[in-house]
């Protein structure tokens, strides 16, 4: 991190002379909350918001499986501290290369179970185009049920291993963008388009390449080996509104690759082929010059396990229906705060 930072340091002053060069920091703060349901079970398409609870004595477990009960919420939180620096690069007299870029990011992440930094880079050779480069790592702790970082191993579920180790991640990623306006300029005419596949290799270094991990109690189902995942955004930026800066719809997908046929969904297994989906309405908010809260609505699908395997710990003893293999549900409401410092 210092060396990093020392890094930006050396191309601030390199770029000293530059009226183009920008620096600013910022402090991000993002919070959440998972409404309850009762993941699929007894349901027909889409989970609804239940506050119920199914308990483990209720539902059936294979031997040596100490079950689990279905239902209950979730909150998250993070805060995070960021440095930015942009460097003119690559510019030409053209609308598409005239403002073109490299952006570079230092970030610090802390959760009530986690730590981590990321160093970021993204590339704008075009106008339309934004390459990026990211390396993140962090470690965690538990907070009873709660594990930042845990092995999850059939034979011991959530093993809590606090700073037992580090997790870390490489993503590539490009971004397609394209604002309506600038083929027909006007201020009603801000229809935004965004395109973002990503390639990125997940790693925890207290886990063998067959044991399943947990970062972030984001459910234990990570192997260490590589991941596909998209973005894409749909929004229209009003003028109409002074609060309302944008409107649209955002839609993700994440999939792994590596150890993607160990358990596939139509052979019955716990569904390691399984593509996550989540579809969220968005609305980004301009609270002033240097502040701003984006709230998500998140909707996602989901695995449905059999009555007979879905009382099971450890996902590696469950299955997927093969005539009914999925379901929607309401996952979480999300905003972010963004303060410029």
């Amino acid at each position: 991190m210092k060396r990093f930072a020392a890094f930006l340091f050396v191309l601030s002053v390199a770029f000293s002379l530059s009226a183009d060069v920008e620096s600013w920091k910022s402090m991000v703060v993002d919070l959440a909350w998972y409404p309850p349901n009762l993941e699929g079970y007894g349901t027909d398409g889409f989970a609804p918001i239940d506050f119920s609870t199914v308990e483990a004595a209720e539902l059936q477990q294979v031997v040596g499986d100490a079950g689990r009960d279905l239902g209950g919420s979730g909150y998250e939180g993070r805060v995070s501290a960021n440095y930015f620096l942009r460097l003119p690069m690559m510019r030409g007299d053209s609308p598409l290369t005239e403002e073109n870029n490299m952006l570079l990011q230092l970030r610090a992440e802390l959760s009530p179970i986690s730590i981590a930094g990321e160093l970021r880079s993204v590339l704008t050779p075009l106008a339309v185009l934004k390459i990026e480069n990211s390396l993140f790592l962090g470690s965690g702790w538990s907070i009873g049920e709660l594990h930042g970082l845990s092995l999850n191993t059939k034979e011991d579920p959530f093993a809590a291993t606090p700073l037992g180790g580090l997790f870390l991640s490489y993503r590539a990623a490009a971004t397609l963008q394209f604002d309506w306006a600038a083929l027909f300029p006007g201020d009603w005419h801000h229809v935004v388009m965004v395109y973002n596949p990503s390639l990125q290799y997940r790693l925890y270094t207290g886990a063998a390449s067959d044991e399943p991990w947990q970062w972030q109690a984001d459910g234990g189902e990570n192997y260490n080996g590589w991941y596909w995942g998209q973005n894409a955004v749909l929004a229209y930026q009003t003028p109409a509104l002074e609060l309302l800066n944008t409107a649209g719809l955002l839609l993700e997908t994440r999939q792994r690759i590596t150890r993607r046929q160990d358990s596939p969904m139509d052979e019955g297994g716990w569904g390691s082929d399984f593509m996550e989906i989540y579809i969220a309405p968005i609305l980004v908010l301009d609270l002033g010059e240097s502040q701003g809260l984006t709230l998500q609505f998140q909707f996602a699908r989901g695995r449905n396990y059999t009555d007979e395997s879905i009382g099971n710990e450890s996902f590696l003893n469950r299955q997927v229906m093969e005539e009914d293999p999925t379901y929607w549900y309401f996952r979480r409401i999300a905003l972010s705060y963004a303060l410029e410092l």
